[in-house]
């Protein structure tokens, strides 16, 4: 019975990682839309085509330019400091998954060693 008890142990310890490389095993899910709290960027103007434009073409699209580029550059800016934040997340929760990882093999190892020391017995 005390070796059953090792072997089944064991054979779960062994079997988890395996069960991730499975082929024929499910895809992921697929990933979640990403939202964003900075809106979009607004719609690029139209450039004209500076060798056939005239000068109130050319002048109008120069003001577009100059409204739009504030606009588009806050909300890159937004998405910037956005990005660092979930880099930052993501790190964290790497660390917790690291840390508990560490944990789970090291209770994962003492009882194997312990289940093998008792059925030595």
């Amino acid at each position: 019975m005390k070796i059953l008890a090792l072997a089944l142990v064991g054979a779960a310890l062994l079997a988890t990682p395996a069960l991730a490389q499975t082929e024929g095993a499910a895809p992921p899910a697929p990933a979640a839309a990403v939202t964003s709290r900075c809106g979009d960027v607004p719609a690029s103007p139209t450039v004209p085509d500076g060798a056939t434009s005239n000068r109130r073409a050319m002048n109008a699209a120069s003001e577009a330019f100059n409204a739009w580029g504030p606009q588009a550059q806050a909300v890159q800016t937004c998405r910037r400091t956005e990005a660092e934040e979930a880099r930052q997340r993501a790190d964290g929760l790497a660390a917790q998954f690291n840390t508990n990882n560490a944990e789970l093999r090291r209770v994962s190892d003492l009882m194997v060693a312990e289940m093998a020391e008792f059925n030595a017995r």
